[in-house]
């Protein structure tokens, strides 16, 4: 009794002096922004699993397609190979880029908390990468609800075009994030 009691009171008494010698605010400041990156890696955790598990529902979907044709003449088969497979590429484009643009969003997100958390230290151009990113962002949004209505003949262009846009929205909020660090420290 005596022991645990003598433990207890020596761990207050270092909690009381490490308490007194650290800044608390500071202390709530970064356990959230600790926590807002912690969110960031799991929603970045799901996006992956999800374009995972959508890459192999593709590859599934042709296969079923493919063993389908083989009962079809000649012709007929390739024409539905082929239609499968720039089906299964199209839907795993979808996911890739689906999984990009959740990322970058997580990213954009924990950047808009950090700054948040950091109040009046965070820089107005902090705030202003964060609004060029949600910019960004939206534009990202619509180039892919588009997708689904693009023809064969021009979906390598609009692919293109897309992956430019995604590069641009992932440094965008690479960077709102690492400003926003630097702000919460």
């Amino acid at each position: 009794m005596m022991k645990t009691a003598f433990v207890f009171g020596t761990l207050v008494a270092l909690s009381a002096a490490t308490g007194c010698a650290s800044d608390p605010n500071k202390e709530v400041k970064t356990a959230q922004a600790e926590e807002a990156t912690e969110m960031r890696k799991a929603r970045v955790d799901g996006a992956e699993d999800r374009k995972d598990a959508k890459v192999d529902n593709a590859e599934a979907r042709k296969d079923r397609e493919e063993k389908r044709a083989e009962v079809l003449p000649t012709g007929t088969q390739d024409r539905v190979d082929a239609q499968a497979n720039m089906r299964a590429e199209r839907d795993k484009y979808v996911a890739r880029a689906t999984a990009r643009y959740q990322k970058s969003d997580a990213r954009i997100d924990a950047a808009r908390r950090k700054v948040d958390i950091a109040g009046a230290k965070a820089s107005p151009s902090v705030r202003d990468r964060i609004r060029t990113a949600d910019t960004q962002k939206s534009l990202v949004k619509g180039e892919m609800d588009q997708l689904t209505s693009v023809s064969d003949d021009h979906w390598k262009a609009s692919t293109e075009k897309l992956d430019k846009h995604l590069d641009d929205l992932e440094t965008l909020a690479k960077e709102a994030e690492s400003k926003a660090d630097s702000a919460v420290k």
